[in-house]
């Protein structure tokens, strides 16, 4: 941590206005606005300056906002079309439509932001004939053209559903007496989006909205929005703030220029540059060049994504919680601020629209949820890059993709800028990009959120999952990724691939399940493979060898567990250096075991497991000392105890206690005869019952 940041934390320890007037000396930051100051709304209208959505004006030689004056209806409508994405849009437009009544009185600078909202259903019913742009916009007003511009609607998606009915719910304002039950209705869903809230009670519809509302208002909108100005936006890791911010933002990659005149924020709060650090969490808004105007560092951030599993909505105090289920399998609950914003498939909803099922990101701060991005439909898009084009916000991409006949078909997609983007299992830019990569695009509710492309001939490894043979053989691979982690894929094997299997050359008959692979991968087809027999090695204490077809061993491992396998009829065996045969071995000799497809190819036995062993009949059993008598066949007695690894095979069961035995048995013991001590045990074979 720099000393300058620390210190800044230090500051903030202090009390408010302290830390405030210590934070920013001279020359720690630019003032957009010279008449902000510490303005309760400066940091929204910092965001939307930069993104082009609010200006200010020229007085004095200074440029200010003039936060506290009331909006005109000109200057809302101008400001929601820029926040909507749509001022390009505006621009083009030569002509008002003619519903509009008073077009001849719109001032040049919003001609088009009205022809738009006109266009598209934002001004409608008595505005069209009677607006009177120059007076102030009301906050009813207002909500009334969010309300028509983000098409909000109730659960049922009718647009008519009464307040406080199967719908939206009435609105817990005490000031909505005056209004119709359509307005009320307004009320009511742009409260429960959270996009314009009351205080005390109240909503104060009829209230002017001042310039500061506006921007925050529309900061808030911008947040749930899904559009070009996206690209002006990053939240992410700091990777670098020399020669300027990069960050890390999923698996790519962004880079911002960092002028000195950038504002920094913590906790609402300015700072300088020297704050930033490596490892901060920040959110980036930026000018139309690409250099960063406002920096927002996130404490404790919060980021999750997952699919929905329940949805809590809590009530006015609180309470509401949302429980996903992430991509490792597990669930977790996550708690969600009550001035949250939610969007689903691009769209400001209520928290209480969202379904089980749904594809889920969320983002906060100190353990909280702030913002819930959800899809209700996700789709994955398979096919070969054609072109890569520049546009506004992003880039488009021509692909060629499989049609629904079967036929290819192009399809262009808008990759906005900040989508995840990789390319053969690597970071990349979308100038990576080349005609000819195969690529998938991932797309959430239309939109393309991240490409995954592979360049037309690649070398890949991967273990083999399975064959398939029909028109055309298929193999199915657990591909390893270069950055850790792997894939499920299926790819067909040209006819005139080369194949080689254990250095030799093969066909495809020859690869097995569990195969190492290295391949080429030439289009979407393989056309050069190399596969490897995957050995796994067993090692544990022999129990039993049945002769049959095909021979079966059965080995202890070291965790107690039996495990039997079918034997190769060219297995080989060797007891040390000695090659022998199968029936060589003994039970209770320690052997190491090459298995390949199920199959033992190879035992291997140490000399030091070749064991010494008795012959005679159990005549005692000494529980308590885990040992036993045994008469030997010339009369004599031995004493017996039973080793590490104890076994004892009664007529095909196996038991580890000598519980397994009883006093007459006819046994062969196999162990270790150490002279002047007991006769240590480690398997003990019933070959006659007592009696």
């Amino acid at each position: 941590m720099s000393s300058g940041r620390g210190a800044l934390r230090r500051l903030l320890a202090l009390p408010l206005a302290a830390a405030l007037a210590a934070a920013v000396p001279g020359g720690t930051g630019r003032a957009a606005f010279a008449d902000l100051g510490q303005h309760w709304a400066t940091l929204a209208v910092e965001r939307m300056a930069a993104k082009g959505i609010v200006y200010g004006v020229e007085r004095d030689g200074k440029t200010v906002f003039e936060p506290d004056r009331p909006v005109t209806r000109w200057e809302a409508v101008v400001m929601l079309i820029r926040a909507l994405g749509l001022e390009e849009a505006a621009r083009r437009r030569t002509a008002i439509p003619a519903a509009f009544r008073e077009a001849a009185s719109v001032p040049t600078w919003a001609f088009g932001a009205v022809a738009e909202a006109v266009e598209r259903g934002i001004l409608a019913g008595p505005e069209l004939s009677a607006f009177r742009g120059g007076e102030r916009a009301t906050r009813l007003q207002v909500a009334t053209w969010l309300a028509r511009a983000l098409q909000l609607e109730d659960g049922s998606g009718s647009p008519g559903a009464p307040p406080g009915g199967e719908g939206v719910p009435g609105p817990p304002f005490a000031d909505l007496g005056g209004l119709t039950a359509a307005q009320v209705r307004v009320v009511a869903l742009v409260a429960e989006t959270g996009l314009m809230t009351g205080g005390d009670g109240r909503f104060r519809p009829a209230d002017p909205v001042t310039r500061a509302e506006m921007a925050v208002l529309l900061d808030r909108v911008d947040r749930l929005l899904e559009n070009a100005l996206d690209a002006r936006e990053a939240t992410g890791k700091v990777e670098s703030t020399v020669g300027g911010l990069v960050l890390r933002v999923g698996a790519g990659q962004r880079v911002f220029a960092l002028p000195e005149d950038t504002l920094v924020y913590y906790e609402g709060l300015r700072a300088s540059r020297a704050f930033l650090a490596e490892g901060d969490t920040v959110n980036v808004v930026a000018d139309a060049q690409g250099r960063a105007r406002v920096v927002e560092v996130i404490a404790k951030p919060l980021a999750a994504e997952g699919t929905v599993v329940e949805v809590t909505p809590g009530g006015a105090a609180g309470g509401a919680r949302i429980r996903l289920r992430l991509g490792d399998g597990s669930e977790q609950t996550y708690a969600v601020r009550p001035d949250s914003l939610v969007a689903l498939d691009g769209r400001p909803v209520a928290l209480r629209r969202l379904a089980p099922g749904q594809l889920a990101v969320l983002e906060g701060r100190d353990g909280a949820v702030t913002r819930v991005t959800a899809w209700s439909r996700v789709e994955e898009v398979r096919g070969e890059l054609v072109a890569l084009a520049r546009t506004e916000g992003g880039h488009l991409l021509q692909v060629r993709v499989r049609g629904t006949g079967g036929d290819p078909e192009e399809r262009v997609f808008t990759l906005p800028e900040g989508a995840g983007l990789t390319r053969d299992g690597r970071p990349a830019q979308p100038g990576d990009l080349k005609a000819q990569d195969r690529v998938i695009l991932t797309l959430r509710g239309g939109r393309v959120f991240a490409v995954e492309a592979e360049s037309y001939e690649r070398e890949l490894t991967g273990t083999l999952r399975a064959v398939r043979f029909g028109q055309r053989v298929e193999v199915t691979v657990e591909v390893a990724r270069p950055g850790g982690g792997s894939r499920v894929e299926t790819y067909p094997v040209r006819g005139d691939a080369t194949i080689r299997k254990d250095g030799r050359t093969a066909g495809v008959t020859s690869l097995r399940p569990g195969d190492r692979l290295e391949f080429t991968v030439t289009g979407d087809d393989i056309t050069r493979l190399a596969a490897e027999t995957r050995y796994t090695e067993v090692e544990g204490t022999l129990v039993r060898i049945a002769i049959a077809d095909p021979p079966e061993i059965t080995v202890r491992l070291p965790d107690g567990e039996e495990k039997r396998y079918h034997v190769s009829p060219d297995v080989t065996v060797r007891l040390g250096n000695q090659q022998v045969s199968l029936v060589s071995l003994r039970p209770g000799q320690r052997v190491s075991l090459s298995v390949a497809y199920d199959q033992v190819v190879a035992v291997r036995a140490s000399v030091q497991s070749a064991l010494d062993d008795l012959r005679g009949v159990v005549r005692y059993l000494d529980f308590q000392e885990n040992s036993l008598v045994l008469e030997l066949e010339d009369g004599r007695t031995r004493h017996v105890k039973a080793g590490g690894g104890f076994l004892v095979v009664r007529f095909g069961n196996v038991h580890d206690r000598l519980s397994g035995l009883e006093v007459g048995d006819a046994v062969i013991v196999i162990g270790r005869d150490v002279p002047g001590l007991p006769f240590e045990a480690q398997v003990v074979v019933v070959v006659g019952a007592g009696g």
